[in-house]
């Protein structure tokens, strides 16, 4: 150890002593004062270590500017401490590797090698999820090989701050109080100049003596987890080190980092460490990152390989013509069907596993740069002649070099299949807080996605993977945010998120053929370490997505090269965020801003699906309608729901509903009463969108009982133990406890029954537990098991037909920020009253607001009801299953739809004018006049909603029989029609 002396060694005088030193004569002798009193250490142990720390180390004179007395003589107890301990307890590994961890704070103490630094930082990034940090690299070394490097860490201490955040009282109290006036003043600048942004903010200067060249950067806490030492790891790539690093939290959600390297004037390789730290500040954590950390990928190659790998974890597929051939053998037999297309899943998920394809990568690091060049040579927006051929067919040639088996080769080429659709990213934007890239869609294989989506978004985030699907170029959907319980979930929904995603937007499609937007989905799956950061992960796929579509842009080369316009939703975990994403579209420019979301808090003008019940109407309907063609009053009949009083779908169903509701399933567990559950206390939970952990046992009757997830062993009126609460939750609608006339879906995963659990909910006799069923829920029920519950008689009315009120409601929200300028979008859609925001009842005051809402309610019955005569009287002509009957009815329109939007019908200004009078609400086309509407939606806009309007009444009035002659008439009868 380097303050270990020999005897000889002459003690020093303390004036000897201060006059090398950065401190004064006084404090010298005030230190060892306060080293004696420890009692510890001998006189000539003190002055020696004083020698040592004071001068020879070589310690930045900013340190001990910065650092009392008191804090000085800690860290010299701490560091003697620890080397007691490392003489006593010597380790492995030679050399200084000294550490002391309290719960306040910490030192480390090392010999300053790459690998030794990073794995300190990495050890206290982890001990302390937040710390302020003070490090040095000593100018002396403590032996002939290496210099040391110092670590003080601390637990950050803030103010208690009530009301809006200035520097002065959210920075972290212990550097307030020890921060040279310069330095204060360098950070509150990086603090008020990052203010608002999402992104990483970099400012890069040279020090006053102009010794060394410092990076600032700030960050969002949320995002800074683990920056330090990926930093380190940035600077490694390039054979650098830091001097010193600090770290500074603040009250408000920021950190700044402030990083200090030997003064260089090289632009170039500044400008790379400052591309790097974008990188590295959304790199997720993966196995693949070691490439990173030992140098053997560079920052752009490894988030290129982290973004690829996922790519091809989502899509490569396989055993696509043995499907085929053995499904169409077992037509006739679709529980074998079913069978054989979760066998084949299961098969390529198995073949294709995340492991396998990190250790692909792992054992190509060639291949990925050759591949990441390709990508280089077609979107670096810096190069001026570009030659992504050449560069392409290069991987092509080293797949057949590095792959060894079918596998290998199906992952290697994965690469180009990659690169050759994306059609624009961000990768290259300096600003930016995920990776997003823009996909021709036309690699998804016709097997598992028979129908080609129109545009596909990835993203690749610190917190998460996400995708975005549309059908049309016009088109609206939710946003869903997915989280797991366990690992094994999470592992189970990353292997199938974007199928989920697929299947959202599909069903979407189907839904949206009233409305001029065609079906989109987006999804957001946070990784399993970041369950706890929804939030973050949804405002970083936001910006990614506006990336690409705030265009065009010096940093982003473009090859689709059109305007794309999106509107998204609330759906899973995202009704909240719902403002926040139209105000930062606001923010970032987005002329769409206010039609960017939909589901808005009413005091932006949004109208939010469950504040007026607007998908359960749909739903609802649809269940009235069936009961009624049966002659069955709602009054006299029992019903399950999936689903609670918590949420939107199942709360209004609750309140809209006049049932006998015999059971519920929702996210704290399950309640049942044969008798009925209690009304009042199902309306009053209801109310307060409370789940049933809440409701009053009480009010249970004595056959009655509730189950929650986290219970064990329960015993239920009848005897039955249930060994499992969540286990039985999750299972609950296949137990005869689920028994009732309607089932209405409100909630639940995908695929909760399918064909080969379905024989579950049939009873000893074959009878099914339901008689009708209107599926709330998206996707809760496969086609196959939907066929088949309509063969053993179920009356059932499928998702796209069912659950297409909320989607009518957010594009009429959607029609109000297009149609109205911001003047009386404010004044007419935006409610400031706080008494009205709280209260949909009090409403009436705002008049043309209060119309409109209830036209659209209105509109939603309307096509409900349309629909659901247009199947039922072609279902009892040829006896199709309704659920047929819902993909044909949705695909006739949308068919027609798009012929009708590229046709020189439009062209007509008599008809167009009469469809899009008619598609609006009233009271918009009464306030503005058509002209004004026509002015101001956007022309691609106006022609779906001409198509749409048109298929749709065309096929609800004539038909799915109706030929040309029908046509004829229907466009003719129109032209005689009033505008």
């Amino acid at each position: 150890m380097a303050t270990t002396q020999k005897n000889s060694t002459k003690v020093p005088e303390l004036k000897e002593i201060a006059s090398k030193a950065k401190l004064g004569l006084k404090e010298i002798e005030k230190l060892e004062s306060l080293l004696h009193e420890s009692g510890n250490y001998s006189q000539e142990t003190i002055r020696l270590t004083l020698q040592w720390y004071l001068n020879n180390l070589g310690l930045h004179e900013y340190y001990f500017q910065t650092t009392s007395v008191e804090e000085i003589a800690k860290h010299i107890e701490s560091i003697k401490a620890t080397e007691i301990i490392s003489q006593n307890f010597p380790q492995e590994k030679g050399g200084i590797n000294l550490k002391q961890e309290l719960a306040d704070r910490a030192i480390y103490m090392i010999d300053d090698y790459a690998e030794r630094a990073v794995d300190t930082e990495r050890a206290f990034e982890e001990k302390y999820p937040s710390y302020r940090l003070e490090c040095y690299r000593t100018s002396g070394m403590t032996n002939k090989k290496s210099h040391m490097r110092l670590y003080f860490v601390y637990t950050p201490k803030f103010k208690n701050v009530k009301g809006d955040f200035t520097y002065a009282n959210s920075v972290e109290t212990g550097f307030f109080e020890i921060a040279q006036p310069e330095t204060q003043k360098r950070y509150q600048n990086i603090w008020e100049k990052s203010s608002g942004w999402a992104t990483p903010y970099v400012e890069v200067s040279n020090t006053s003596d102009g010794s060394e060249t410092r990076f600032m950067i700030a960050l969002n806490t949320e995002s800074s987890e683990t920056f330090i030492s990926k930093f380190s790891d940035v600077l490694s790539t390039y054979n650098l080190y830091t001097n010193r690093k600090f770290v500074v939290p603040f009250a408000n959600g920021k950190t700044i980092y402030s990083f200090y390297i030997t003064k260089t004037n090289d632009k170039e390789l500044i400008n790379n460490i400052v591309e790097d730290i974008t990188l590295v500040a959304i790199l997720p954590k993966t196995k693949i990152n070691h490439l990173f950390y030992n140098n053997v990928l560079s920052a752009q190659q490894t988030l290129y390989a982290v973004s690829v790998s996922e790519y091809a974890h989502q899509f490569l597929t396989s055993h696509n013509e043995e499907y085929l051939s053995i499904a169409k053998a077992l037509k006739e037999q679709p529980e074998l069907i079913g069978k054989l297309g979760t066998l084949k899943t299961s098969l390529v998920k198995d073949t294709f596993t995340r492991a396998k394809i990190t250790d692909v990568l792992a054992n190509n690091p060639e291949f990925i740069k050759a591949a990441y060049n390709a990508f280089n040579e077609k979107f670096n927006p810096e190069l001026k002649k570009r030659d992504y051929e050449k560069a392409s067919l290069k991987v092509a040639e080293l797949v057949k070099k590095y792959g060894v088996n079918e596998v290998e080769l199906a992952i290697l080429n994965s690469f180009n299949t990659f690169n050759n659709h994306i059609l624009k990213t961000n990768f290259y934007k300096t600003e930016k807080v995920s990776l997003s890239y823009r996909f021709n869609p036309t690699f998804l294989n016709k097997v598992d996605y028979p129908d080609t989506p129109f545009a596909l978004f990835f993203l690749v985030g610190k917190e998460f993977i996400g995708y975005h699907i549309r059908f049309r170029d016009i088109a609206r959907g939710g946003i869903r945010l997915v989280k797991s319980r366990t690992y094994e979930d999470f592992e189970f929904k990353a292997d199938f998120i974007f199928d989920e995603n697929y299947g959202l937007a599909h069903t979407q499609q189907r839904k949206n053929k009233d409305i001029p937007e065609g079906g989109s989905k987006g999804t957001v799956l946070l990784n399993w370490q970041s369950q706890d950061k929804a939030e973050p992960a949804f405002k970083k796929y936001i910006d990614g997505v506006l990336d690409l579509l705030l265009l065009p842009h010096k940093e982003v080369v473009d090859y689709y090269g059109k305007e794309e316009i999106l509107f998204l939703g609330p759906d899973e975990n995202t009704a909240e965020v719902m403002l926040w994403a139209c105000e930062r579209a606001h923010q970032r420019g987005y002329k769409f801003w206010k039609a960017f979301t939909t589901g808005k808090d009413v005091s932006i003008g949004g109208i939010p699906h469950d504040r007026y019940g607007m998908t359960t109407i749909g739903v609802h309907e649809m269940a009235m309608h069936m009961l009624a063609k049966h002659g069955i009053k709602e009054e006299n009949i029992t019903k399950f729901m999936t689903g609670g009083p918590d949420g939107d779908l199942g709360c209004n169903e609750i309140l809209i509903s006049k049932d006998k509701t015999t059971a519920i399933v929702d996210g704290s567990g399950v309640i049942y009463d044969p008798k009925g559950l209690d009304r009042k206390e199902l309306t009053r939970l209801a109310k307060e969108r409370k789940m049933i952990v809440n409701f009053d046992k009480s009010k249970l009757s004595k056959d009655g009982f509730r189950v929650l997830i986290e219970e064990k062993d329960v015993k239920l009126p009848g005897g039955e133990v249930i060994a499992n609460g969540e286990t039985f939750r999750n299972t609950f609608h296949l137990t005869k406890y689920a028994k009732a006339d309607l089932f209405v879906p409100c909630g639940g995963r995908p695929k909760a029954i399918n064909i080969n659990n379905c024989n579950q909910i049939f009873d000893a006799e074959g009878k099914p537990f339901w008689k009708f069923i209107s599926e709330g829920a998206n996707l809760f029920i496969t086609q196959e098991a939907r066929l088949r519950l309509e063969e053993k008689g179920v009356v059932l009315v499928k998702d796209a037909s069912a659950n297409k009120g909320g989607v009518t409601s957010s594009s009429f929200e959607v029609l109000s920020s297009l149609a109205l300028d911001d003047k009386q979008y404010q004044e007419y859609m935006m409610i400031s009253d706080k008494n009205v925001a709280k209260d949909v009842t009090k409403e009436a005051s705002m008049k043309f607001r209060k119309a409109y809402t209830d036209q659209i309610i209105e509109k939603i019955k309307n096509n409900a009801h349309m629909e659901f005569e247009a199947m039922w009287r072609e279902n009892q002509r040829t006896k199709t299953p309704m659920t047929i009957l819902s993909d044909v009815v949705s695909n006739k329109i949308n068919e027609i739809t798009d012929a009708l939007r590229e046709s020189s019908l439009y062209e007509d200004e008599h008809i167009w004018k009469y469809a899009i009078k008619n598609h609006c609400p009233a009271v918009i086309v009464k306030e503005l006049g058509i002209e004004t509407i026509l002015k101001r939606v956007p022309m691609n806009y106006l022609r779906a909603i001409f198509g749409t309007y048109l298929a749709s009444r065309y096929i609800y009035e004539f038909g799915l029989t109706a030929n040309e002659v029908d046509f004829f008439k229907y466009i003719e009868s129109i032209k005689k029609a009033k505008i």
